[in-house]
């Protein structure tokens, strides 16, 4: 980019509170997709303020933990995202009066997750089985 002339914004460079604004957005952008999520889940509005805010309790308690790993399980991340997309499927379908019983919702979650977590077991624990390690260079 310098070649260029380009300059690139630093964060070095950025004012505190264009900071603060980014992490305000971001706040409000994962705030709304929880939302998303919850009003698929139950149309109980007690049940819906109460779930978002122990989520939200325990991400901002935890987050550092979470990062960690997120990143060292990426699969997790894809099920996620393959969750919001659900969730926006089924909202979309509501929207068009298609109305989908949740316990198919229910299912396909509670599936997915139980796969997820057979995967992230059967990953960790192959040497504590006696089986040779999948990596060439051990």
């Amino acid at each position: 980019d310098r070649l260029l002339g380009i300059e690139r914004p630093s964060w070095k460079k950025s004012k505190p509170q264009r900071i603060l604004l980014s992490v305000l957005v971001l706040n409000l952008v994962f705030s709304v997709d929880s939302v998303i999520a919850v009003s698929v889940l139950t149309d109980d509005i007690p049940v819906m303020t109460l779930a978002l805010g122990l989520s939200l309790g325990l991400v901002y308690t935890f987050q550092q933990r979470i990062a960690r790993f997120l990143q060292r399980h990426p699969t997790v991340q894809t099920l996620a995202v393959a969750f919001l997309v659900v969730f926006g499927l089924f909202l979309l379908l509501e929207g068009f009066h298609l109305p989908i019983p949740k316990g198919f919702l229910y299912f396909a979650l509670v599936f997915s997750l139980s796969v997820e977590l057979i995967n992230l077991y059967d990953r960790r624990t192959p040497q504590r089985r006696g089986f040779p390690s999948e990596d060439p260079n051990p």
